[in-house]
């Protein structure tokens, strides 16, 4: 396993979490009780680490100052994006609502 400072902490999306849980339980298997094996992967499958996703079909979200997780064919990864009227803004890119497929709240954490 990779000893990882504060500084070089990197954001990865859910899928990826998951993927790296399993990836090192495979790789420590040896090293660890069949219980505890199965219970870190019981973790993995069973919980779902992701936005709340909603599809576009289904409603649109209010326009505002608010922030969203936006999917669309085009995108290989979801990203963040401002809502706006009739659709979504990214760093100059504008995507109209008819190409979003399905969207989610952004939950900022509560700075003190």
């Amino acid at each position: 396993m990779s000893k990882t400072r504060k500084s070089e902490t990197m954001r990865v999306f859910p899928e990826t979490f998951k993927q790296l849980v399993f990836d090192t339980v495979m790789e420590a298997s040896d090293q660890m009780s069949e219980d505890c094996r199965h219970a870190l992967l019981d973790i993995v499958t069973r919980y779902d680490i992701g936005p709340r996703w909603i599809p576009m079909k289904d409603g649109k979200p209010c326009t505002g100052d608010q922030f969203y997780w936006i999917l669309t064919e085009q995108l290989s990864e979801p990203i963040v994006a401002k809502r706006v009227k009739g659709g979504f803004a990214y760093g100059g890119l504008f995507f109209k609502d008819q190409v979003v497929q399905k969207y989610a709240p952004v939950k900022a954490p509560k700075e003190e």
